[in-house]
């Protein structure tokens, strides 16, 4: 009778711990698979899984154990050279500022020659969808950077993407919902706030809010697609369509390196986040997600691991 009554017990334990381990585990799997659909469905399913294969993935790490990034932030420049290089057969560039992504090119990135100059509190660039035929991302990055790769999808680097609305985060695989996507002659703006290390995005002259705090490495403008796409950049040649940019001269053309308004030691959050973004213009998205910062840790993660490399 006592051997029964202790059987009852062990059945009895091993199910409240069943239990308990379930209702810690469902979360994350749900969560892990609601990302992976982020990846695995959606018209572009077929044109960007490649990207995200076991082959590629030890392609990339291969590259990354040869090519570590830089992450001295010390500034050494005292000159400025804000055209992109061309690292790829798959991309040109047209008079310093408009980058063409070729008729069926795979994925490829390109980065300007300079850094961001941390020096300067906020610092702002725009980039026009001139054409854009299937994937773009815009974003920031060290170097050196694969240019086999998007932008966002390899280590230190970030990228709101036009086909999802999402942005990456040093990792293809794990998309965070930001944002609805963009199109043909929308303009996508990137923000960096110096002092609290803080990126943001801006569409067509809407703040979308921070995407990351705590991303401090000596970063990059970088503009990537997949297929043909023709992209405009405006480093501060042009007036932005994101007036505070314009009010705090955030450009990085050396020109506009004036002293922007005085609001104290540091300029406040509060002027750029928390007031209500004014109605987007012209802007017949329906697509509606909300808002939501995404991780603040710094550095930003790692590749996943992939056995046998």
């Amino acid at each position: 009778m006592e051997w029964n009554n202790l059987y009852v017990i062990i059945i009895i334990a091993l199910v409240f711990v069943l239990v308990i381990g379930l209702m810690f585990l469902l979360p994350k799997l749900l969560a892990q698979e609601s990302t992976h659909d982020h990846v695995s469905s959606g018209p572009f399913a077929s044109l960007l899984a490649p990207y995200s294969s076991r082959k590629q993935l030890k392609q990339v790490k291969a590259w990354q154990r040869t090519h570590p990034p830089i992450t001295d932030t010390s500034e050494t420049t005292t000159s400025y050279d804000w055209r992109f290089e061309t690292l790829t057969a798959s991309a040109t560039i047209i008079e310093s500022d408009t980058l063409i992504f070729l008729d069926h090119a795979p994925a490829c990135s390109l980065m300007t020659r300079s850094s961001l100059p941390l020096s300067k509190p906020i610092i702002y660039w725009e980039a026009t969808m001139v054409e854009l035929t299937q994937v773009a991302a815009v974003g920031l990055s060290t170097k050196p950077y694969p240019s086999w790769r998007l932008p966002g999808w390899h280590q230190h680097s970030i990228a709101y993407h036009s086909h999802n609305g999402c942005v990456s985060i040093s990792n293809p695989s794990a998309p965070t919902p930001y944002s609805a996507g963009y199109k043909k002659d929308d303009v996508i703006g990137v923000g960096y706030l110096s002092q609290t290390n803080t990126i943001f995005f801006t569409k067509n002259g809407r703040n979308l809010g921070r995407a990351i705090t705590g991303f401090k490495f000596p970063i990059y403008p970088i503009v990537g697609a997949i297929g043909r796409s023709k992209i405009a950049v405006n480093f501060g040649q042009q007036a932005f369509r994101y007036d505070l940019a314009n009010e705090h001269h955030a450009g990085l053309i050396d020109e506009l390196f004036s002293p922007p308004p005085t609001y104290g030691v540091h300029l406040r959050d509060t002027l750029l986040f928390d007031q209500p973004p004014p109605p987007m213009p012209d802007d017949n998205d329906t697509v509606s997600i909300p808002l939501a910062p995404l991780s603040s840790s710094s550095p930003p993660p790692q590749y996943p691991s992939v056995q046998s490399l």
